[in-house]
């Protein structure tokens, strides 16, 4: 429903001043389903601005003659999907909007268009509750998902899991991890960590012979990065770009 803001748009390019792209998960602002699967998802495709271009093909044109009609195109079972939407998007009863947003702009509809395309696609936003990040990461770039499922028996070493992480993320690798739940999804462990949510995987380093990642909670707030209590937790999250004030929150 864009003629609720004289001022909306489809698409509006965030550029730092050092010209490089900004847009990252901390940037949109999850609908009413939460910081879910599809979210978390497209918070990381829209960090690569060539995988947004690809996606929203017609971005520039759109904005330049919006005409209320947009286009999208996914890889949906390894066959690429045009997907064809108007600008009515969902509010509930209050008048809050139930979509996928931009923080830097109310008024910049791409993220709720898109996530409308996408439940189009497969039926419905009832599809939207139950998913896998991986699904959404094929369906975004036609790439090959990859379920990686660690348990004591099968765990590959700390430092081998780690040597692999490491080449993927350098490989340009869309990586999230989450913790398996037992009973059900939400609890918070220990560590901090939520059972059930996708965290996306930023960065994976040695640190003083102990390998260790870098994550960013969907739940917004700051990075997350895990280092054991005690001396050394200053120097792990120091190298890491963090603080020991910001470890673990949500």
């Amino acid at each position: 429903m864009l003629d609720l803001n004289p001022g909306a748009k489809f698409y509006s390019e965030r550029v730092q001043p050092a010209g490089r792209w900004e847009y990252n998960l901390h940037k949109l602002l999850p609908g009413s389903f939460g910081p879910n699967w599809f979210y978390v998802a497209l918070g990381q495709v829209a960090e690569r601005k060539e995988l947004l271009n690809w996606t929203m093909p017609d971005s520039a044109k759109q904005n330049a003659c919006d005409v209320g009609i947009y286009r999208f195109r996914f890889w949906h079972a390894g066959v690429l999907r045009e997907v064809v939407v108007d600008d009515l998007l969902p509010f509930n009863r209050s008048g809050a909007p139930v979509f996928v947003q931009s923080a830097y702009n109310a008024g910049e509809y791409w993220p709720g268009l898109l996530e409308k395309a996408y439940a189009k696609m497969h039926g419905s936003y009832h599809f939207l509750l139950d998913g896998h990040p991986e699904q959404a990461f094929a369906d975004l770039t036609g790439g090959f998902p990859q379920a990686v499922r660690l348990n004591l028996a099968t765990m590959l070493s700390p430092y081998i899991l780690g040597r692999e992480l490491k080449h993927w993320l350098a490989r340009g690798s869309l990586v999230t991890a989450a913790v398996k739940f037992r009973t059900q999804p939400g609890e918070l462990l220990d560590t901090d960590l939520v059972t059930g949510l996708p965290y996306t995987l930023l960065e994976q380093r040695d640190v003083r012979g102990r390998p260790l990642v870098k994550l960013r909670s969907p739940r917004g707030g700051h990075t997350f990065i895990h280092a054991e209590p005690g001396p050394m937790a200053g120097s792990c999250c120091g190298c890491l770009g963090g603080s020991v004030e910001d470890d673990g929150g949500v």
